[in-house]
């Protein structure tokens, strides 16, 4: 991942937000053998995952590593979907291995401590960010897992605000397509704390492109002010 300290000009936004933000803080565990104990002593992993669905009985998983790196299957004891969640939906899965790993490509039992659903979105295509609605963030991470965009960061909590990743329309045709990292709090004027926020966002509509070579998302961060975005190769 590239930094670099270009300044972006605002774009107006020809598209409504329409990814509901969703926080993920104070989330329900789920129920496979969870042991709150666990949260601080545990030897465990936690990881942006894809949920499958149930498989034989039981939840799968899908994780990514960064950039192109293979797929691993991941599954779970829990024998049902835990509440709200549904197959497709990014999660942030809180686990251990229940065994060393066999052959490569056979599916890998784990323990489930926590899974978080997290903001889920596709790149929106839009004629760019209108500044008036691009309010910063506190940027943590930002990394490429396969077609996804995957972010930690920290918003500002009002009573709605969305999040979501807009592309810009006049760039889809170049080497470099240009995103915007866009946090809207949807009319509201008053924010009344910062929390912390994960989410992924489906990027293949974009970097599919025959003449994509370069993702890059803008970003608005109160953390590195100076950083107007960063590049992810794509080819």
């Amino acid at each position: 991942m590239m930094a670099t300290t270009r300044h972006m000009a605002p774009l107006r936004m020809a598209a409504r937000l329409a990814a509901a933000l969703a926080l993920a803080l104070g989330a329900a565990a789920c129920g496979d053998g969870y042991d709150p104990s666990l949260d601080t002593l545990g030897d465990f992993r936690l990881d942006v995952v894809t949920c499958k669905g149930l498989d034989g009985g039981t939840v799968a998983f899908e994780y990514l590593g960064r950039g192109d790196s293979a797929a691993v299957q991941l599954q779970s004891s829990l024998t049902a979907l835990p509440q709200g969640v549904r197959p497709g939906d990014r999660m942030l899965l809180r686990y251990s291995f229940r065994q060393p790993q066999g052959r490569d490509g056979d599916p890998r039992p784990i323990s489930t401590y926590r899974c978080t659903r997290i903001v889920t979105d596709t790149v929106r295509l839009a004629a760019g960010p209108d500044a008036r609605r691009h309010r910063s963030i506190k940027l943590r991470s930002l990394w490429r897992t396969g077609p996804y965009i995957n972010l930690r960061c920290e918003v500002e909590h009002a009573s709605l605000h969305r999040l979501a990743l807009l592309a810009d329309r006049a760039t889809l045709g170049a080497d470099t397509v240009v995103c915007h990292l866009v946090h809207d709090l949807a009319g509201t004027d008053t924010a009344y704390y910062w929390r912390d926020c994960y989410g992924s966002f489906f990027a293949s509509n974009v970097t599919g492109r025959p003449s994509c070579r370069v993702l890059r998302v803008a970003v608005n961060d109160e953390v590195k002010p100076s950083v107007k975005f960063y590049d992810f190769k794509i080819k």
